[in-house]
């Protein structure tokens, strides 16, 4: 569900905008944990000198990974990091963040988020919006003119 006039996703939704993107690193200490998003396609969209979009997420109280084939639960930040975590989906499931990746779920709940470059340029949802959407309708452009040749 959006959030607003220009159909932003919300603070949640949002997770979807880094698809395919990984998990690279979390820091801090609960409540604030700032999450390292390697996503080079989308962070390429900004500029060429990164390749991580950092979450900032202020009042978090919880984030635990679910591995569905081991069947455990990771709370460190250093093991989850450690996994990589492919980003594929969200789904908001009672106010918390239900990120499906490539061999588990990773469970986050927090009250804010936001955002900035691996330079340290706070981005906006907005910002992170178009330039998805730019990428996806450039990726979908190169596909039209790849099937005419």
């Amino acid at each position: 569900m959006k959030n607003n006039d220009r159909n932003l996703p919300n603070k949640i939704e949002v997770w979807n905008i880094f698809h395919d993107g990984r998990i690279t690193q979390i820091e801090g200490a609960l409540p604030n944990i700032n999450i390292t998003i390697e996503i080079q396609y989308l962070r390429h969209v900004f500029s060429k000198d990164g390749n991580s979009i950092i979450a900032k997420l202020n009042n978090c109280s919880f984030i635990e990974y679910l591995d569905w084939e081991k069947k455990v639960k990771f709370q460190d930040f250093n093991s989850i990091s450690l996994m990589e975590l492919e980003i594929l989906s969200v789904e908001e499931v009672e106010g918390t963040a239900h990120i499906f990746c490539g061999e588990g779920t990773l469970d986050i709940q927090y009250k804010d988020i936001a955002f900035e470059l691996d330079n340290g340029k706070p981005i906006t949802v907005l910002d992170l919006d178009k330039a998805s959407e730019k990428y996806w309708d450039e990726w979908e452009k190169k596909g039209r003119a790849n099937n005419k040749k």
